[in-house]
């Protein structure tokens, strides 16, 4: 058995935009508007789960592509908004 095993080498898997999921890439794109989003608001214009939109924001997260911030007529809703400078955009190969 072990005969059949096949050793994997050490990759480093780390998420470039073109490898993002296919969710985080619709994400971005609205976001790309340039205005803050709650999670409710991108799903309504994603038209995706909302499990689906969190896990999304989950990945743009760990990559350090969104910047959250409280809402200011209701703190207890974050707002999503894409963590790059005017004039710089996003590389989204594949959509």
């Amino acid at each position: 058995m072990r005969d059949r095993l096949q050793l994997i080498p050490a990759v480093s898997f780390a998420m470039t935009p073109a490898r993002l999921p296919q969710s985080s890439k619709k994400v971005m794109k609205i976001l790309d508007s340039g205005r803050a989003m709650t999670q409710k608001d991108l799903v309504k214009k994603t038209n995706l789960h909302p499990r689906t939109v969190r896990f999304a924001l989950k990945k743009l997260k760990e990559q350090k592509l969104l910047i959250e911030k409280l809402k200011m007529d209701d703190l207890r809703q974050i707002m999503y908004q894409i963590r790059f400078t005017e004039g710089q955009k996003l590389p989204l190969a594949g959509t």
